[in-house]
């Protein structure tokens, strides 16, 4: 089974110490520190990505665009990211005249029928290999549609997570994973403090102020120049030009269509893994961590390795002071 392939994964990875509960090693990766024992330079694999085809779908969105997926209303405390995908982010990228609806097999997947609204004709998902509905997408390409184009790029981070985690937990792992101590980041939307003018200024993470709930940030250009902001302020910059831009499978993928995106998709996983060049493993609950339970996550981390990319390990900040107590 999955669990039993665990040890045997992580210890041709070098990982070993991840299953023993995250020990000092482990630790130090958690509390932020980025790179795996290779560490590919991020900008090579941004530039081998600009000029070679997204296939398969190597989109990215920003922190602040998943933000905003985590303040919608009908996102609950207690939701996992599959149900986000089929409750929320599916029926968001429905094609307008249609209605979306879904059921569970025995066997635990979800199957979705579409319903026209005008004519009543009904389309089965699976149903002699047709499309779902016409005018399907990604979330990315919603954004797009929409007129945020600014949310959506080249991917430079991939994520690895487990469906079955709470889809919350997963957010505020990659938060904290990309604003720790020494990221780069630029203020936005703060124009300004005290007289200072703030939008635009690039800086980096000194530290999270749990009790203020405020990133302290050294600024550039301004020696001795600390100022505590609010989250919503700081941009994650993969490099002083690029922001970062996360594959987040539910959110680049167009869900509807699987299968499609699947035909071919294995071979060329390990590629695309390695064009992003940069993974960011959800590693939450730190002490069972459920990625490690789950093949697929575990061909993921074997991708990176492979490949030769970067690795950050993410854990929201409660596990991560626990874990480092």
């Amino acid at each position: 089974g999955d669990v039993a392939l665990v040890g045997e994964m992580l210890a041709a990875l070098g990982l070993g110490e991840l299953s023993l509960g995250l020990q000092r090693s482990g630790a130090v990766a958690a509390a932020g520190s980025s790179g795996g024992a290779h560490g590919a330079p991020g900008a090579t694999h941004s530039a081998r990505l600009l000029k070679t085809p997204l296939t398969p779908p190597l989109m990215g969105l920003t922190l602040a665009a998943m933000r905003k997926v985590a303040a919608d209303g009908r996102v609950r405390e207690d939701m996992m990211t599959e149900q986000l995908c089929h409750e929320v982010l599916m029926q968001d990228t429905t094609p307008a005249g249609w209605t979306l609806s879904s059921a569970k097999t025995p066997e635990g997947w979800t199957l979705h029928s579409y319903r026209n609204d005008t004519t009543g004709e009904e389309i089965r998902e699976r149903q002699q290999g047709q499309d779902p509905a016409p005018g399907t997408m990604t979330y990315c390409d919603l954004l797009v549609s929409r007129g945020e184009g600014s949310s959506v790029g080249c991917a430079n981070r991939f994520v690895s997570h487990a469906w079955m985690l709470k889809f919350m937990e997963v957010f505020l792992a990659l938060e904290a994973g990309l604003l720790s101590k020494g990221a780069l980041v630029k203020v936005d939307g703060l124009a300004s403090e005290q007289g200072m003018l703030l939008n635009g200024n690039l800086g980096s993470v000194v530290r999270y102020d749990s009790g203020k709930d405020r990133y302290l940030v050294q600024l550039r250009g301004e020696e001795g120049q600390q100022k505590l902001l609010k989250v919503e302020s700081l941009l994650p910059m993969h490099d002083e030009e690029t922001e970062v831009f996360l594959w987040f499978d539910v959110c680049t993928i167009n869900e509807h269509q699987p299968e499609r995106v699947s035909k071919g998709f294995s071979e060329k996983f390990m590629e695309a893994v390695g064009r992003i060049g940069h993974t960011l493993l959800v590693l939450t609950p730190f002490d069972q961590p459920m990625v490690l339970s789950r093949s697929w996550c575990l061909w993921e981390v074997f991708c990176t390795h492979k490949k030769e990319c970067q690795l950050t390990i993410c854990l929201p900040d409660t596990e991560r002071r626990i874990l480092l107590a």
